[in-house]
């Protein structure tokens, strides 16, 4: 597997499994929007 050189954090996990749904949740759709174009779209469009 490639390494990933987007700025976004890696997942992490502790013993407790406090915020592993939404972090991954959050990292999942970052990671969708990133491979789709999406966020790159977003930002230009958003530009000023």
């Amino acid at each position: 597997m490639s390494e990933s050189t987007s700025s976004y954090p890696h997942l992490t996990a502790d013993a407790t499994g406090t915020g592993l749904v939404p972090q991954t949740g959050a990292v999942t759709l970052l990671r969708t929007a990133e491979v789709t174009g999406l966020g790159a779209a977003l930002s230009e469009a958003l530009s000023p």
